[in-house]
């Protein structure tokens, strides 16, 4: 008899729980591309794949396609006869298979007391390319953003650009960046705009004038940003400047304008754009099954965000 051996394989989401799907197709490969097995199961409960073993085969690798999460490689390993190797790789959601189930206001004025402050002082939120909506907060909020609506996504990156700006700081002050934010004025499915603190520019425009020291940030240009400030507020081109972090998962562009506001009083626009295009993109996901439609998705940035952090949920889940 041949030697064989076992690939016990399951999956875990990014809350390090269990992520059963009820059809997974699974292929084994040698090195030179040939395929020992593929076979579509119900991975609802870890299954053994029986395999050639050393030396018939020296070397396996392996791609697993669910239906409900994106595409992961399993790299290579060696099995010997009668060896049972556990494989149990990190999936992410498939984000068109999946919904945002919201926390409700009175979870968010309990747990993240920054953000429920904030939104009692923006009056007037507009979803990008949507419309504007009235506070949001109370039952607003919790109206805003049902499954399947075109302000779901907006205010799943509301929840996710907070955890990012919350959990990063002000190297030069101590302060976490969304302690700078006073009033979020536009929403969209990657960034919101918002006025902030002046002192927020001065600390950006002396990490970049000191760019070296500061590890965690790095140079960034404004020029593709611009666009992004509502003309209202007169903000011009040459005066914003930006800033980006180094995060693998879910890094953050900080982009800032000064303007004017309907009042003629000098203010400060943030443009704060989360990106799930971090080096965690290739690590974590290794091969998408479908390549993204209008640019960047929540869904993906709040499964880096949660493998991240450990947090879970961050405002929402995904169910």
């Amino acid at each position: 008899m041949a030697n064989e051996g076992n690939c016990l394989l399951s999956l875990i989401d990014t809350a390090t729980q269990p992520a059963p799907d009820p059809a997974v197709r699974v292929t084994f490969r040698r090195p030179d591309g040939t395929v020992l097995l593929s076979r579509t199961v119900n991975l609802n409960n870890p299954v053994s794949f029986r395999l050639p073993a050393f030396p018939q085969v020296q070397a396996i690798s392996g791609l697993v396609e669910p239906s409900r999460f994106r595409t992961r490689e399993v790299a290579f390993f060696m099995l010997t006869h009668d060896e049972t190797i556990p494989r149990q790789p990190t999936v992410f959601r498939q984000p068109d298979q999946w919904q945002a189930s919201f926390d409700p206001w009175t979870s968010i004025k309990a747990s993240v007391a920054d953000l429920a402050a904030v939104m009692e002082q923006s009056p007037d939120v507009l979803v990008k390319g949507w419309k504007s909506f009235p506070l949001l907060t109370r039952a607003a909020y919790d109206a805003f953003g049902s499954p399947g609506s075109r302000e779901e996504l907006p205010k799943a990156t509301l929840l996710n650009v907070h955890l990012r700006l919350s959990t990063s700081s002000n190297p030069t002050a101590g302060r976490p960046w969304f302690s700078y934010v006073k009033q979020v004025l536009e929403l969209g499915r990657e960034r919101i705009i918002a006025l902030v603190d002046p002192a927020m520019g001065k600390a950006v425009e002396a990490i970049r004038g000191n760019i070296g020291k500061y590890k965690d940030y790095e140079l960034a240009s404004a020029d593709l940003h611009f666009k992004n400030f509502p003309s209202r507020f007169g903000v011009l081109k040459k005066d914003t400047f930006s800033l980006k972090t180094k995060h693998k998962k879910g890094n953050l562009q900080l982009t800032l304008g000064p303007g004017t506001d309907e009042a003629g009083k000098a203010v400060l626009l943030l443009d704060a754009d989360i990106d799930e295009n971090g080096r965690w993109l290739a690590h974590a996901l290794d091969v998408f099954k479908h390549k993204f439609t209008g640019g960047t998705h929540p869904f993906d940035v709040h499964e880096g965000l949660a493998l991240e952090n450990k947090l879970w949920p961050i405002g929402y889940r995904l169910v």
